[in-house]
């Protein structure tokens, strides 16, 4: 293990009870430079010494939250609760990440975005402006969710589906692929809206959100099979149509989710 790569100043501030510390860089590493004044946190278990992962400008990351690998907090940003930002994740702006949620991937939530509960933003998914994604929701691949627009619940949004204005999608709704839900636009319950780019039966999409998955978490074995399970227990499928709607050669991921 490396020398610790940065030190807690006596520049202090307390933001919701908890006294944070300035830090400062005790070596160079990626874009910091030795010496370089970065934001705050409340202790060093809230900034890895690994990896290039920083916390800069007036940031600030405090409670139980985690910023590790090479993620980056920056500007106002706060990080708080439980909340984990890590592998290549900007966290920017005004933007909050907080309780249990988690940024990862090559994901950026910034402006004045909010994403907690247990919401996961991942893959090259974007939350900015006054965006909210919270509950068990999750948005990835290269979805955006901006505007004044809420996924929340249980709600998936990825592909490149576009979720704006004052739009809501909720419940066990799913919004997928070439799609735009804007202004007035809500998409709740069990409803699935697939992007036109889907052959009729819809198949091509499910495959998509498999493929995508894999890509997104690397293919790891454990994950894909995981978020595949919870589509399957959402959206009621058996083995049989899991296997046919997401077309995977890789029997690996079906020997996780079912006993056969």
């Amino acid at each position: 293990m490396e020398s610790k790569k940065y030190v807690l100043t006596d520049e202090t501030r307390t933001i919701n009870g908890h006294k944070v510390y300035r830090i400062m860089a005790e070596r160079s590493f990626g874009n910091v430079s030795e010496g370089e004044r970065g934001g705050f946190v409340e202790s060093e278990y809230n900034l890895s010494h690994e990896g290039n992962a920083w916390v800069y400008g007036d940031a600030q990351v405090y409670g139980n939250a985690w910023v590790y690998d090479n993620a980056q907090v920056c500007g106002n940003a706060k990080v708080c609760c439980a909340a984990q930002v890590c592998d290549n994740a900007k966290v920017y702006g005004n933007a909050w990440v907080y309780d249990n949620a988690k940024v990862y991937g090559d994901a950026k939530v910034c402006d004045n975005a909010r994403v907690f509960g247990n919401a996961w933003v991942y893959g090259d998914a974007l939350v900015c402006d006054n965006a909210k994604v919270y509950g068990n929701a999750e948005v990835y691949g290269n979805a955006e969710v901006y505007g004044d627009a809420v996924v929340y619940d249980d709600a998936v949004v990825c592909g490149d589906a576009r979720v704006c204005g004052d739009a809501k999608v909720f419940g066990n709704a799913l919004v997928c692929g070439d799609v735009v839900v804007g202004k007035g636009g809500s998409v709740c319950g069990e409803m699935h809206i697939i992007g036109n780019d889907a052959e009729e039966d819809g198949e091509v999409s499910w495959k998509e959100i498999a493929a995508e998955l894999c890509e997104d978490l690397d293919n790891d074995i454990d994950e894909v099979a995981e978020r595949l399970a919870k589509f399957a227990e959402q959206f009621g499928f058996s083995k049989d149509n899991m296997r046919t709607l997401c077309d995977l050669d890789s029997s690996w991921v079906f020997g996780q989710i079912y006993e056969e």
